[in-house]
């Protein structure tokens, strides 16, 4: 029989707690620089739409080829590529004009698609196995709270701030 626990007694485990925190800060992070990115060049760098929308493109290829690279590395090692991966991304979203250069950035920015599976993959490590259920609904509900919070951040940004300052929080929060 398998024990049953409530999310509540996950608190306990201060390393779960830890981890959960660090996955929150890291959502918000790395989602700052895509809720508003096609806006962005758009009305700052002159890119039209169509061109805007090869990007997603280039975004599910590099996707799916980053779950190849990234799903053969250990854990954390492949969060942190993923998340240099996405560091990249801004900089070079920041710094080029080039529409050869975006494609490029948008291609590294799949490597988001493998946060959620590395987040799981990382959580079997900070909770007894009778708890992997349960860590990983709590897992998933604080990254997609992260999900949920980082576009509302990042459009308050944009217009309040600089069209640019929500990549520039991310490139700061990031490392």
């Amino acid at each position: 029989i398998e024990d049953r626990i409530s999310p509540t007694d996950l608190v306990s485990n201060q390393r779960f707690v830890n981890f959960l925190m660090l996955i929150f800060g890291v959502t918000i992070a790395v989602q700052l620089g895509a809720a508003l990115s096609p806006k962005f060049l758009a009305d700052v760098k002159g890119i039209n739409i169509e061109q805007i929308g090869w990007f997603g493109s280039v975004n599910a290829l590099g996707g799916f080829l980053a779950g190849q690279f990234l799903g053969r590395r250990p854990p954390r090692r492949a969060l942190m590529l993923a998340m240099g991966f996405i560091l990249i991304y801004g900089v070079i979203l920041l710094n080029t004009s080039w529409v050869g250069w975006f494609a490029f950035a948008y291609f590294l920015r799949g490597g988001y698609f493998v946060l959620r599976s590395l987040i799981s993959a990382l959580i079997t490590r900070v909770v007894p196995q009778s708890q992997y259920g349960t860590a990983m609904a709590v897992g998933e509900t604080v990254f997609t709270g992260g999900i949920a919070i980082a576009p509302a951040i990042a459009g308050w940004m944009y217009q309040e701030i600089a069209p640019a300052s929500p990549f520039q929080l991310m490139i700061a929060l990031i490392p």
